[in-house]
């Protein structure tokens, strides 16, 4: 009886240790989690008076900070110039998406024409539009012909 006592209470005891152990871990996760989210504050807060600064001090920075504006400033300007080449791009592309494109009846997405499979989804293109695409074609061919044929007569 005396050697079940033994292990009972040792059990016992490291149930206790697991249970202390356990609590002690999710007390430091817990402060450990408030402290990141202190740190996130201040770092906000810190780019906030950064940021003030900068707005209020755009034309004369103290020396110490001149080299960082200039930094800022240089960023701007690259910032400025990629969105400009966007919207080069964007405007260049306008006319030959519509005429080199389809949509995809499944997802939506522009699929080059004559294309069997959608690049994003793997769907079946429908086969009615470039059937139709085929058939336009053969119309223009013939309207041409009878053109030509016209002007012989």
């Amino acid at each position: 009886m005396d050697i079940l006592n033994r292990v009972s209470d040792t059990i016992t005891s490291a149930s206790r240790d697991i249970a202390r152990k356990t609590r002690e871990t999710a007390e430091v996760a817990r402060l450990n989690s408030a402290i990141s989210g202190c740190q996130d504050r201040m770092k906000r807060t810190y780019l906030q008076i950064g940021e003030m600064y900068y707005m209020e001090t755009k034309g004369s920075p103290y020396p110490d900070y001149e080299q960082l504006f200039q930094v800022i400033e240089e960023c701007h300007r690259q910032i400025k110039g990629y969105r400009e080449t966007i919207s080069k791009v964007r405007e260049n592309n306008e006319g030959t998406v519509k005429e080199f494109t389809e949509v995809c009846p499944q997802c939506g997405k522009t699929v080059e024409t004559g294309a069997a499979y959608c690049s994003r989804c793997g769907a079946k293109m429908n086969e009615s539009s470039t059937e139709t695409m085929e058939s336009e074609e053969i119309i223009e061919e013939a309207q041409e012909v009878e053109a030509e044929r016209e002007q012989r007569q």
